[in-house]
């Protein structure tokens, strides 16, 4: 077979038609390669597309479940995770129709079943559906003033304490109802000369064997604080006098609320310790400033005013020519003496009233030396007063 022969023009040298040649088949094959690329890159991009659909749902979906664990810590939803358990002996007292109403208006879901320790309130917090974890310091011990008289003059109130902290292996609060009462009628008694209190009463035990003899009605609130201020010094309980029914009723539902945000506010403290200055404070009177710096120099007036002697208008006359610390700063940096730089605001003019009847005086030497001192003194034992 003869293959027709290729001549080359004059114009066209060898390697000038190789190169051509070569040129074209390059060409092709980078369109091919682009085309292939192009059509890798969608694929890969719809495969990244579904990657990260696939994990924004996995990280909602965890999102989820770690808000629902923490669900309980919120001071919006910490009250329907906890619970009451009231021994049925508080019910026969004359508070025990009011400790229940005031448990169901503020909506707290409470159970009255025996308790190992006879007059108490225990707490228990729900974490999730099948767990519950017992809170700390979480159950009181409600006396009335009568019994704990009775404990004091036996001289059993501290190992009825200690075995009740034994038992439970954890603090408690003591409440003691009726003081006030039980004194009023003990007086009118007294003075209606229907019982003598010098007199001392025979204590009978409950098979009716005769006892120790006391005289249960000698004790006055000195006696009685004294004996539980042993006991809350000596055995770290808390003790508490509640006088009425309404009273008490607060007093519970106030502790369950404190025990329902005590993790709350653990959590709380626990973040803000782990920095070594705080950067935003949510207690009164303090200035918020925004990302756009509002708020800057209603800080810095703020600032001024916890000088001793410095009020809201020596403040403002101070930020009127001096708008920041910062300015304040580099004009004691310009002061060649220390001198200058204590009298640097002793001239500045402060109008007391506004209207005809203004005022205007100067903020004098004193002033002027202590903000000196303050931006300036390195002497950490220095004091202002």
């Amino acid at each position: 077979m003869n293959l027709p022969l290729y001549t080359l023009s004059e114009s066209e040298s060898e390697f000038g038609e190789v190169t051509d040649r070569d040129n074209i088949i390059t060409t092709s094959n980078i369109n091919l390669l682009h085309n292939d690329r192009k059509r890798k890159n969608k694929i890969s991009g719809k495969k990244r597309k579904e990657k990260c659909e696939i994990a924004a749902i996995k990280s909602k979906i965890k999102d989820n479940d770690k808000e629902k664990d923490t669900k309980f810590l919120k001071p919006g939803e910490c009250m329907q995770y906890i619970s009451v358990r009231i021994d049925p002996h508080l019910l026969s007292a004359n508070f025990g129709v009011e400790l229940l109403l005031a448990l169901k208006t503020a909506d707290i879901q409470y159970d009255i079943n025996s308790q190992k320790i006879p007059h108490t309130i225990f707490w228990s917090r729900k974490i999730s559906q099948n767990s519950e974890n017992n809170s700390k310091d979480s159950f009181v011990i409600i006396w009335s003033i009568k019994e704990l008289i009775s404990l004091i003059s036996s001289k059993k109130l501290k190992s009825q304490i200690i075995e009740y902290i034994t038992r439970t292996n954890n603090g408690f609060t003591l409440i003691i109802f009726g003081t006030d009462e039980y004194f009023r009628t003990r007086k009118k008694k007294n003075r209606e000369g229907k019982v003598n209190f010098t007199n001392r009463v025979q204590l009978n035990t409950q098979n009716s064997k005769q006892e120790n003899v006391y005289d249960l009605l000698n004790f006055n609130r000195f006696d009685i604080e004294t004996a539980l201020g042993e006991v809350q010094l000596l055995l770290n309980i808390q003790y508490k006098f509640i006088e009425t029914e309404q009273e008490l009723g607060l007093f519970i539902v106030q502790f369950t609320k404190s025990l329902a945000e005590l993790p709350y506010k653990q959590e709380k403290s626990r973040r803000q310790q782990c920095v070594g200055w705080f950067a935003t404070a949510d207690s009164k009177e303090c200035v918020h400033v925004d990302h756009n710096n509002n708020g800057l120099l209603k800080l810095w007036q703020q600032q001024l005013c916890q000088f001793p002697n410095i009020g809201l208008d020596i403040a403002q006359a101070i930020i009127s020519n001096y708008n920041s610390p910062r300015t304040l700063m580099e004009a004691y940096e310009k002061c060649s003496t220390q001198k200058e730089g204590e009298l640097l605001l002793q001239n500045i003019p402060v109008r007391r009233i506004q209207g005809p009847l203004t005022s205007v005086r100067r903020i004098g030497p004193e002033i002027s030396k202590k903000v000196y001192l303050f931006f300036n003194n390195k002497n950490a034992e220095f004091s202002f007063t």
